[in-house]
């Protein structure tokens, strides 16, 4: 269901229906600004984020009431089906993006290597699905494993000849040895962005907005995950819940202040990119809002 038709249903759907949590539509959004969160099915947002008993075959029209963008991470474990990508499409509207990340597969199984064969098979179907969201896939992400080197620079090199040339692609490095001039130099090259990553778990992935390769303006676009800390949600001695993700937990405000200056639209094509995870303040939905207005107060006003 298109939302732009949102105007003729009738008043008791549940699409009308207000967010518990008190968030409400935005009029706009910020012009270049593709906000969301990562994945929208989580079962800690029922009765907080989304009405009592929305069925989840409906949670996506939903969602895309608030936001214009989110984060697919159910493809880094299987290819999506074309079914499953022809219904997204069909249920958000116009003005909304999809960030796919880029099969495990291929980006951990393999080291990147399109010699192995399953890695080769399913980022090609990757692709191919991909390409059914037409112009509302916004950015594919290439999340490397976190024991992939630069040792794998030539096979990232060789994986980016296969990309389409409209294709919007975000690296996300997750070791330091690819924190390097000729790194950044290729990603510049090829039209990549560097992934900007604000990550709590591991000190060595705590992003800081200044550092001057981790977080290089690489691409035309600007592509930015808060990830927070994973350890939020579960103990990680015993694996006990810790907290439920349905309000703010954690107050990142200080962090927020720092990024926000840096993903304000800007560059070839003035687009920015802001996935945010439950992990970072508790309540990805309530993040975005918070980023939105952010980013929208700071578009009105004039640069120095």
């Amino acid at each position: 269901m298109q939302l732009d038709l949102l105007d003729n249903a009738p008043s008791d759907d549940p699409l009308r229906a207000p967010s518990p949590c008190g968030l409400l539509p935005p009029t706009a959004h910020p012009p270049g600004a593709w906000i969301g969160t990562c994945a929208w099915q989580h079962a800690d947002w029922d009765g907080h984020f989304y009405p009592p008993g929305l069925p989840k075959a409906r949670q996506l029209a939903y969602y895309a009431r608030f936001h214009n963008a989110v984060e697919v991470d159910s493809s880094f474990y299987r290819v999506p089906s074309p079914a499953s990508v022809d219904r997204w499409r069909d249920e958000t509207p116009d003005a909304f993006r999809f960030c796919l990340k880029a099969p495990r597969t291929l980006t951990h199984d393999a080291a990147l290597s399109l010699d192995d064969e399953t890695a080769r098979r399913d980022w090609n179907a990757f692709l191919d699905v991909v390409a059914r969201l037409g112009p509302k896939l916004g950015v594919v992400l290439v999340q490397l494993g976190p024991r992939v080197t630069d040792y794998a620079f030539d096979r990232l090199q060789r994986l980016g000849d296969t990309v389409p040339p409209a294709m919007h692609v975000a690296v996300e490095f997750r070791h330091r040895s690819w924190n390097a001039p000729a790194v950044n130099a290729w990603l510049v090259e090829r039209g990549f962005a560097r992934a900007w990553v604000d990550h709590y778990l591991d000190p060595t992935r705590k992003a800081r907005p200044d550092d001057p390769l981790a977080n290089a303006a690489t691409g035309p676009f600007l592509f930015l995950r808060l990830l927070g800390d994973t350890s939020t949600k579960y103990d990680n001695a015993t694996g006990a819940r810790v907290h439920r993700y349905g309000e703010l937990l954690f107050d990142r405000a200080d962090d927020l202040a720092q990024w926000i200056p840096r993903v304000r639209p800007r560059g070839p094509l003035g687009l920015s990119y802001i996935l945010a995870n439950n992990h970072y303040e508790g309540f990805s939905p309530l993040t975005c809002d918070t980023i939105r207005n952010a980013l929208a107060q700071q578009q009105s006003e004039p640069r120095a």
